[in-house]
């Protein structure tokens, strides 16, 4: 067997079967190892510090900041309170106490600290922004309704944007064939937007439940490959909940419904129907898991491109795939995905196997542009994949069966422009190999566009 193919193989499945643990960025990300065991050295002088001068407030604030930075959220919370024992008037260490009680999800505690910053005339203008930010992030957090959502715009040019072969000579009926030059490589201009829509319902139970609604939309039109302007809307929705933490800490659940629907040219290509589950694993700040698995039923439409989907296609998808998340770095994370993919079909030369590996090493990095809000970032993704079927396809060739090797890179930077909006530019390159000509090809992508978070 190729090479390629059993590592492909091996590092999708070898990925299924490893239990760390994910943690989507944290909103305060622990120190890397190097830093933190400097932080700790400080941490302790500090500490010997404020015990031997206890009245000192300058060295209890160090103290308790350097025991927020390593997770110490009891030590400093008890170090500010007593701060506020010996001075009330420190408007500053009531906000500090007012994010550590937030971070803690104790809202109404926080919410009472933050209140009395905020209505303080002698508090600093720029504490009194950030704790405006963290009073709305908590009626956010206490509403039983929040909402979410992305967009993102632009256009991409590709150098095969249908995906042709390079060459003309095709298989049809087990013959060798020539294929018109209008069905092999084609380049073309597309422009499309992406929306992504999130709605949470806190249920009121405890521990807490929360309902997740999540609607995907997606519009590409072409420039002059009409035939693949694609429009998709996906939706998805459960409750997510967090296992009892006696059992498992750090888990938290998501079974779901789903559905698809995709138009190609105007045209139904299919529409599916399902059920998954999906979950978080977080063990600490620096090392998580996240895993999906669903099973749908696949509707297909005969359309004019297309006519023969319904006969071949028609069938049930089902899916597996973990993702695993380190910081390596305050500035640098690294993502390794696994993911295995079995498309059941009526037409036997239609089913197959998708074995899927991945891994993206993304560095964060402040703004070089003075007064810019950054930070920019810059994400390198190595993805290889392996396609095999389980039968030739008489409409192709008879005697071959279908077997794909796939592998791509990408590069994609973002620059901050404002808080919520960013520039995005992506450049992809992606290498099909077949035992069958008819599905050789590669392809050159670039993108340029905004993306708004709300």
């Amino acid at each position: 067997m190729n090479p390629f193919v059993t590592l492909a193989r091996s590092l999708a499945l070898g990925l299924l079967l490893w239990t760390f643990a994910f943690g989507a960025e944290a909103q305060y990300a622990a120190p890397a190892a190097e830093d933190r065991t400097q932080i700790e050295v400080a941490y302790d002088e500090a500490f010997r510090s404020m015990f031997k001068d206890p009245g000192n407030l300058d060295k209890a604030f160090t103290f308790a900041l350097l025991a927020i930075r390593i997770g110490d959220y009891e030590g400093a919370i008890a170090t500010l309170e007593r701060m506020l024992l010996i001075d009330p008037d420190l408007p500053r260490v009531r906000m500090e106490l007012g994010v550590l009680y937030f971070r803690l999800k104790s809202y109404q505690v926080a919410k009472g600290y933050l209140e009395e910053v905020r209505d303080d005339p002698a508090a600093p203008e720029l504490v009194k922004e950030r704790v405006a930010e963290f009073l709305d992030a908590i009626d956010d957090q206490t509403s039983p309704h929040r909402f979410r959502g992305s967009v993102f715009a632009g256009i991409r040019h590709q150098s095969n944007a249908n995906a042709g072969p390079a060459s003309g000579k095709v298989r049809v009926l087990g013959l060798d064939a020539d294929l018109d030059s209008q069905f092999t490589n084609q380049p073309d201009v597309d422009q499309f937007v992406s929306v992504r829509l999130l709605h949470y319902y806190d249920l009121g139970v405890e521990p807490r439940v929360e309902l997740e609604n999540e609607l995907v939309g997606y519009l590409s039109n072409q420039t002059t490959q009409d035939q693949l302007d694609t429009s998709l809307l996906q939706f998805r929705s459960g409750p997510r909940f967090t296992v009892d933490p006696d059992l498992i800490r750090g888990l938290d659940l998501r079974p779901f419904l789903r559905a698809d629907i995709i138009d190609l040219d105007d045209h139904l290509y299919y529409v599916s129907y399902g059920a998954g589950l999906d979950g978080n694993y977080v063990v600490s700040p620096e090392t998580g898991l996240y895993f999906e698995t669903f099973l749908t039923h696949r509707n297909y439409n005969d359309t004019d491109d297309y006519p023969t989907n319904k006969e071949e296609l028609n069938g049930p998808r089902g899916y597996f795939g973990v993702s695993v998340s380190q910081i390596l770095t305050p500035d640098m994370r690294l993502s390794v995905n696994g993911s295995v993919t079995r498309d059941e079909a009526d037409a036997a030369g239609r089913r197959s196997w998708r074995y899927e590996a991945s891994a993206t090493l993304t560095r964060i990095f402040e703004s070089p542009i003075p007064q810019h809000t950054g930070p920019w970032s810059l994400s390198a993704t190595a993805k290889a994949a392996s396609v095999p079927y389980d039968a030739p396809l008489a409409s192709i060739d008879p005697d071959v069966t279908r077997e794909d090797t796939e592998w791509q890179v990408q590069l994609i930077g973002s620059v901050r422009l404002r808080e919520n909006v960013s520039l995005v530019a992506s450049g992809l390159y992606k290498q099909v190999d077949s035992t069958l000509t008819n599905y050789e090809y590669d392809n050159w992508a670039f993108t340029m566009g905004l993306a708004v978070q709300f």
